[in-house]
């Protein structure tokens, strides 16, 4: 059975399950004619999209244009209402219902100018407030990401401190997320809270997943396994998606002119994009529907006029629902799906076929990705969630070419590539009056399939002559090269986990556990590659609030790697006829952390003036770190990079710095900034990280600044600034800058170069008015005005590829419009 068979297989199977479940488990919702309504505003503004629930069930709507909100039908006796926006501090009020009975409840909500009030559910898998979680969690909202004219989530991660996007191919622009200074595979990125992003996904996700389908991305720095699994060491990135909650709907179109004011070019090139949502639910609330779509066209830029891209072609559409069915007063039945398919080319010759290039790096991925998710509050505020998620990726690439107009086979550099992951679980939350207990069980898999296909290799054709005596290529007699299976790995793991909060006074104590049993088996190795393993993961912290504005963290956690393929080995990059591949070694060890955090958040708002200061102090230590050992160029010309452990380990540790200043409700600053260092604990050879005891690609100094600033009668200003500061990097190419490097690439085939510091800065404005009931906005603006760029980027078909570091766009104008309403 393929792995399209067992994708459709499986989702079907869950849906009716967990359907059939739902259906027969719950009693439906009664009419009781017990109705609630309401404004919400703020100082004598009606608020929109203001949240409303009711404790304890699954009831819940938001406020409309005008403030209004309705919830019908509601059970009977004392309710609990709450109301919740971001921006705003939560206000609850109590009410009883009667039958055939509506109440008129108004809220008056408070400004929360530093957010601290924000609900988060990464930190502990449970909805409670950011500054009672057990550890920080920073929030990415849609209003940041139009703040700095984010289309894809790469460009809304960077405005958090410890965190930062980089680019790793000239060719085709495959970048990853680090935080805290560890690789993107140190992070395990969710989608909802479950672990379904895979490592082909991770190559380009999160560059092409856009902006308009998150409802918001919650960030937690630091060991995350406890809850999350593998590869959580760094931490977690988790994508919510949006959900519906009233009637609205919303559209956009923005481009962008990449390369304007730069000399040299091959001149300014565009980039569209275009996007719509709409959301609608039923008048009894009892169920509803979001659905959203992007489309995205780059056209590719060549910023040193050489005829071969650094930015690639982007070709991007995407569209997705989610629905939602109440059963009962309590259940909750909610489906997602969404589908992307991208088209991505970097290189030269772009109006030829792949294999009639120079240098081509063309991924083409359609991804599908459904889930189904069923919540059922007990007790008085229990809530269990049955929950099952699958990703599909099928992608089809090529990453070669002709090398300089020299034939080196290049029908070989095509792949077939299949990626079906899932997740399973069951999770259970019981609230107490002074301590809460979380407990669950989930099961992971993926099955992995990497493959060249065959093809005929017509330069062995011997030459013949024909009947007039002529030379003829005897097509029919070369030879055919059959499909080869690079990789077909098979990956589960099954969890179990728990974790228990107790508050005693101002202080509550957190302690988790988790059990993973992983087994790792790759059919296509030689060797019989087979990896299984028993971890125990545990994770305790302590959070002190003597005052409320005042919150002191300590934390430990531990964390885990299994000995898998991850995005780094799915990614080959290509230098003219040199290939450079990554692959795992058959003794591949799992890779263990031991990871510490201090953390002091003071947050104040005073009658004008809203503060928060956060400082966090990070230590991780490496046990056999997972490190790449270089192998000498085969016969064709490609060098093997092997994934390895290295006993000694490795130590990153750090600060991280947020500043926010709010000095009205209409001027607003944010300042963050990291600290650190990365290094392996002990000098390694030549031949394992390329010789280097300090992490590679990590500035010990990054940061940012925002500012956002109403200026008033619909116009807005938004300002942005982001720090890199200098770096190792490794360059693979044969242009030396003076005879001791050149000494050193003779002798290494590499060399280490040290990158300048960068200084990226924008700026956007924006005018929103009303027009027939419609709000529109109109804005402008520029992205890295000071074109605070990398210089020195190789040229040619024979250019080093991975040598690419720096903001990940040159000085780009932009301009869009959005326009929507609630209706």
């Amino acid at each position: 059975m393929n792995i399209k068979m067992i994708f459709k297989w499986l989702v079907v199977s869950t849906t009716l399950i967990l359907v059939s479940f739902c259906a027969v488990a719950v009693p439906s919702r009664a009419k009781t004619g017990a109705h609630v309504t309401g404004h919400v505003s703020c100082n004598g503004r009606m608020l929109s999209f203001v949240t409303i629930t009711v404790r304890g069930t699954t009831i819940g709507t938001a406020t409309d244009g005008q403030g209004y909100y309705r919830l019908p039908d509601l059970p009977l006796g004392e309710q609990t209402i709450v109301a919740n926006s971001i921006g705003y501090r939560i206000a609850t009020k109590q009410v009883t219902t009667k039958p055939n009975e509506s109440v008129v409840l108004d809220f008056e909500l408070e400004e929360d100018l530093l957010n601290v009030d924000a609900v988060v559910v990464t930190g502990d898998k449970d909805a409670i407030s950011r500054r009672e979680a057990s550890t920080i969690v920073n929030s990415v909202t849609p209003k940041l990401m139009v703040q700095n004219n984010a289309r894809s989530i790469s460009e809304g991660l960077p405005y958090i401190p410890g965190v930062r996007m980089e680019n790793n191919c000239q060719n085709c622009g495959f970048n990853q997320v680090r935080l805290n200074g560890m690789e993107g595979e140190y992070t395990q990125t969710l989608v909802d809270g479950h672990p379904i992003f895979s490592g082909l996904m991770g190559v380009y996700g999160l560059e092409f997943i856009p902006a308009n389908m998150i409802e918001r991305i919650e960030v937690q720095r630091g060991g995350g396994s406890a809850l999350y699994g593998s590869n959580a060491v760094a931490g977690t990135v988790n994508l919510i998606l949006q959900d519906p909650m009233v009637n609205t709907f919303q559209a956009g179109f923005n481009t962008d002119f990449i390369g304007v004011g730069i000399r040299g070019t091959g001149g300014v090139k565009p980039d569209y994009s275009a996007s719509f949502n709409s959301s609608n639910v039923t008048d009894n609330n009892k169920a509803g529907i979001a659905v959203y779509g992007n489309v995205r066209y780059r056209t590719p830029f060549d910023l040193n006029n050489d005829g071969y891209s650094e930015l690639p072609r982007l070709k991007n559409a995407t569209v997705g629902t989610r629905l939602f069915h109440r059963i009962g007063d309590r259940g909750k039945l909610s489906l997602s799906y969404f589908h992307i398919t991208e088209e991505r080319r970097g290189g030269n010759r772009f109006d030829r076929p792949y294999h009639e290039a120079n240098v081509a790096e063309a991924p083409h991925h359609n991804v599908n990705v459904p889930s189904l998710v069923y919540t059922q509050m007990l007790r008085e505020s229990d809530l269990l969630t049955l929950n099952a998620s699958f990703q599909h990726v099928d992608r089809e690439s090529y990453y070669g070419g002709k090398a300089n107009g020299k034939d080196a086979h290049p029908l070989k550099d095509y792949g077939l590539t299949t990626d079906l992951s899932y997740n399973f679980g069951a999770q259970y939350a019981a609230h107490f009056t002074q301590s809460t207990l979380i407990g669950g069980v989930d099961f992971t898999g993926e099955r992995l399939k990497d493959i060249k296909p065959g093809y005929t290799d017509y330069s062995t054709a011997p030459i013949l002559k024909d009947k007039n005596g002529n030379d003829s290529l005897a097509v029919d007699q070369a030879k055919e090269i059959e499909s080869l299976t690079v990789a077909n790995q098979v990956t589960t793991t099954v969890g179990a986990f728990a974790q228990y909060s107790h508050h005693i006074g101002w202080a509550t104590l957190t302690g988790g556990f988790r059990i993973d049993r992983y087994s790792v088996e790759d059919l296509a190795s030689k060797t019989g590659f087979h990896n299984t393993g028993i971890v125990p993961v545990p994770r305790v912290s302590i959070l002190l609030s003597p005052i409320p504005e005042l919150q002191l963290r300590a934390n430990y956690s531990m964390g885990y790697r299994k000995p898998q393929m991850y995005n780094e080995e799915l990614h080959v990059e290509v230098a003219g006829a040199k290939q450079i591949v990554q692959r795992v070694a058959s003794d591949l060890r799992r890779e263990t952390s031991h990871s510490a955090m201090l953390s002091a958040d003071y947050n104040r708002q005073f009658h004008h003036l809203a503060l928060g200061v956060l400082a966090e102090g990070f230590y991780t230590r490496l046990k056999d770190a997972f490190i790449n050992k270089r192998h000498d160029a085969d016969e064709e010309g490609t060098v093997l990079l092997e994934r390895m452990n290295f006993a000694d380990g490795a130590t990153i540790y750090g600060v991280n710095l947020e500043v926010n200043v709010a000095p009205s409700r209409d001027l607003a600053f944010k300042l963050g900034g990291t600290f650190q260092k990365s290094q392996y604990a002990k000098d390694v050879p030549e031949d394992l990280n390329s010789g280097r005891r300090d992490f590679l690609r990590t500035p010990s100094l990054y940061g940012f600044l925002l500012g956002d600033w109403k200026i008033g009668a619909g116009f807005k200003l938004n300002a942005s600034f982001n720090l890199t500061g200098p770096m190792d990097v490794v360059y693979e190419g044969k242009k030396a800058r003076n005879e001791e490097e050149r000494k050193e690439i003779e002798e290494n085939d590499f060399s280490i170069r040290r990158t300048p510091s960068f200084f990226d800065l924008g700026a956007k404005l924006s005018y929103t008015f009303n027009v027939f009931g419609v709000d529109l906005t109109l804005y402008t603006g520029v992205r890295n005005v000071l074109n605070s760029f990398q210089e020195d980027f190789e040229v040619g078909a024979e250019r080093a590829s991975s040598y690419v570091y720096g903001p990940m766009l040159p000085r780009t104008v932009y301009c869009g419009l959005t326009m929507g309403n609630i209706f």
